[in-house]
């Protein structure tokens, strides 16, 4: 009996000892754990802050191999463009699943290039906290030739003096440090349409290598729906063109259609403001305005002397003179009506008018 009781006295404690350290790993497990399976997101890595080619030949065509990886545990997606057309890309994957990886060769063709060149790949994520990642890529590059004297930025930059009157056109350009052709773009291309076309360009610069400047052309890319153009980009009109050709191709035609819109533009303004002014007009002041206006002292005075004349002169009767009265004043209205609907210049133009006009004065002078 004694030792009946012991094993019925042991069994609790025992229990009791088990349950609170399996609940406290339970706890701790899910606490450690609980996050990952609430928030399922992707996460870039890339296996290189940077590349530095070193100093290097002009004409050289290097390579670079860069290993992006998803630590996350969603799907990873991945854009990317790069700053110059001397940069070609070769992706392997551009989405990723959980724990995979992806390789991305980058060519650099040096070509045309010396001195200390930075160029950029802008790299586009569903990566939350990594969105957005500007990749530097520095080289230093010895020239084969000799250097010739580029061409003087200020005898493009402000040549022109244009006057005050001249139309102003907003233009946007998005660029990257010591991009030859955004110099040329700027200090040449742009300068010279707007000689062509008699036009002051405002121009805005933004440098994509600072973030928040990236971040505003993709939520301009977004907001025209105009998405992954190439780099550098001009925006004017509404209109997003990307890379060295196509701006080539098409800002100047761009900036010759939006020359004649602005004209047709600037005509309907005028129409819809005389339309506005016209139509805020009331009755009732037109009205009196038009009575105002009919008080025509010359007018009063030429019937005043009609009828003398006619009574004391001709000796005509009360009912003569009254229906020339009458005629007189409806000649005026009606010349006054003519001159307001704008039709007084159609008569005068009518062929034989004069000859026309002599024998009604002829009919009202024997009446």
């Amino acid at each position: 009996m004694p030792e009946k009781n012991a094993v019925a006295f042991s069994l609790p404690k025992t229990r009791r000892f088990i349950e609170p350290i399996s609940f406290k790993k339970i706890f701790f497990l899910l606490i450690v754990f609980l996050p990952d399976f609430l928030v399922a997101q992707p996460q870039i890595a890339l296996s290189k802050a940077y590349w530095h080619t070193g100093k290097v030949k002009e004409g050289a065509l290097l390579k670079e191999k860069l290993v992006i990886s998803n630590i996350g545990n969603e799907v990873l997606e991945i854009k990317i463009r790069q700053s110059c057309e001397c940069i070609s890309l070769s992706f392997t994957k551009r989405i990723l699943k959980p724990k995979s990886k992806s390789e991305l060769i980058i060519t650099y063709d040096t070509t045309g290039f010396s001195g200390q060149k930075n160029e950029y790949l802008f790299i586009d994520t569903n990566d939350p906290k990594n969105p957005y990642i500007t990749w530097l890529i520095e080289a230093d590059i010895v020239s084969v030739k000799k250097s010739t004297q580029d061409e003087k930025s200020s005898q493009s930059k402000n040549e022109e003096v244009l006057s005050q009157g001249q139309p102003k056109l907003s233009i946007e350009i998005y660029t990257t440090p010591n991009c030859s052709y955004c110099i040329k773009l700027k200090e040449k291309i742009i300068p010279e349409i707007g000689r062509k076309h008699k036009i002051i360009f405002e121009i805005k610069e933004y440098d994509l290598s600072i973030p928040k400047n990236y971040e505003r052309f993709v939520l301009l890319e977004e907001k025209y729906q105009d998405k992954n153009n190439k780099l550098p980009a001009v925006f004017i009109g509404g209109k997003i063109f990307g890379g060295k050709k196509e701006i080539n191709d098409k800002l100047e035609k761009e900036i010759s259609s939006i020359l004649n819109m602005s004209h047709v533009q600037e005509m309907i303004s005028v129409e819809n403001e005389i339309r506005k002014r016209l139509s805020s007009l009331k009755v009732l002041p037109i009205i009196f305005a038009g009575l105002i206006d009919g008080l025509n002292p010359c007018a009063f005075a030429a019937i005043v002397f009609l009828i003398a004349y006619l009574g004391m002169i001709h000796k005509k009767r009360t009912v003569e003179i009254f229906w020339t009265g009458i005629m007189f004043i409806l000649g005026v209205f009606m010349i006054y009506i003519l001159i307001g609907l704008g039709l007084s210049r159609f008569f005068l133009s009518i062929y034989g008018l004069k000859n026309i006009s002599r024998v009604v004065y002829i009919i009202a002078g024997v009446i």
